[in-house]
């Protein structure tokens, strides 16, 4: 962009001096990023991205129902914790499944 271009959009963002505002920066994978967004709105891309609904799904149920912190201090107990959770949210799949199939029998 040609210097008085950019002094005169200056003038619209921002009344700090040459060099002392806010600047903006592209992250190192920004280019990726564009590719990765870019494939979302083809069908090969939306294909792959429902295969990781089966993983994902699961995982933010385990997230609500956790919460965003751990429990406890200390590794074990947190992994005894979400050890616990995991078999809950199991258990309730299974129930629902469950419950689904009688429903349909009948």
């Amino acid at each position: 962009m040609d210097p008085i271009r950019k002094d005169a959009l200056r003038a619209q963002c921002t009344q700090a001096a040459s060099g002392r505002g806010r600047s903006v920066r592209l992250g190192e994978d920004e280019a990726l990023q564009k590719r990765l967004r870019r494939l979302q709105g083809t069908r090969s891309g939306r294909a792959k991205l429902r295969e990781r609904v089966p993983v994902e799904h699961p995982l933010a149920h385990l997230g609500q129902r956790q919460g965003p912190r751990a429990r406890y201090r200390g590794t074990r107990k947190n992994t005894f914790d979400l050890r616990r959770l995991c078999a809950l949210q199991n258990l309730e799949t299974i129930h629902r499944r469950i419950a689904e199939e009688q429903r349909l029998a009948a």
